[in-house]
């Protein structure tokens, strides 16, 4: 999946994944921009989590990356069910690329949503 909000931001989220049943939930990724235009978040998750379910889709592989004009990390947020953090040690965030990974052989194959906060170049104006 790969969509853009504007001329300066986009991000991009691959993964390979196989159902543990027969599922029919739907997953998105949305991209927001701060009111002031000085920050956008990137998010992936699972659309029947908003209700109670939790997803029936095992993650072997993914990868979330920030793309476009945004230079400045700001935070990311990985979620294994709706209300639990993933354990930092089974994903990986590299702040310079602005992208976010499983960890093989550490990542638990449940994902309900991951969210990377970019910002634009602060502009540093002369008093």
């Amino acid at each position: 999946m790969h969509v853009h909000v504007d001329e300066h931001f986009s991000c991009s989220f691959t993964y390979a994944a196989k159902p543990i049943n027969v599922t029919d939930e739907e997953w998105r990724i949305s991209l927001t921009v701060s009111p002031d235009g000085s920050a956008y978040s990137c998010h992936f998750f699972c659309n029947n989590e908003r209700q109670g379910l939790t997803s029936e889709v095992a993650f072997q592989k993914f990868h979330l990356k920030v793309k476009g004009d945004a230079t400045r990390y700001g935070y990311t947020e990985v979620y294994s069910d709706p209300d639990t953090k993933l354990s930092q040690e089974e994903y990986s965030v590299d702040e310079d690329k602005m992208e976010v990974t499983q960890v093989d052989g550490k990542f638990g194959n449940r994902l309900s949503a991951v969210v990377i906060v970019a910002g634009m170049p602060l502009n540093h104006e002369e008093l």
